[in-house]
């Protein structure tokens, strides 16, 4: 009874987790159309990296990011779009030269 209690509970705070990312990857949408409109550089910051390793606590399923990724059409679509943005600022980049 106790363990169940437990798992759900590590359940409910993996959900809670879930959401809480999701919302911030759509700010961080928001906010890199901000950055692309007024040509500001992404600030790097190494504590994010650091939070995705924690992610994975050992129970359930353990299913890769990329993987999936690969199984859902619109992160497929926004990675092929980011990718075709990146180009096309590259090339951009190398045409139109400030002096």
């Amino acid at each position: 009874q106790e363990r169940l209690r437990q798992e759900s509970i590590k359940q409910a705070e993996r959900a809670r987790h879930v959401k809480y990312k999701k919302q911030e990857e759509e700010r961080e949408v928001i906010r890199q159309g901000i950055r692309e409109k007024y040509n500001i550089e992404k600030p790097v910051n190494e504590d994010e990296e650091e939070e995705d390793e924690d992610d994975e606590d050992g129970f359930g399923a353990s299913r890769r990011k990329e993987e999936e990724e690969d199984d859902d059409p619109v992160a497929q679509a926004q990675k092929l779009a980011e990718k075709h943005m990146a180009d096309a600022k590259k090339m951009a980049e190398e045409k139109c030269v400030l002096q």
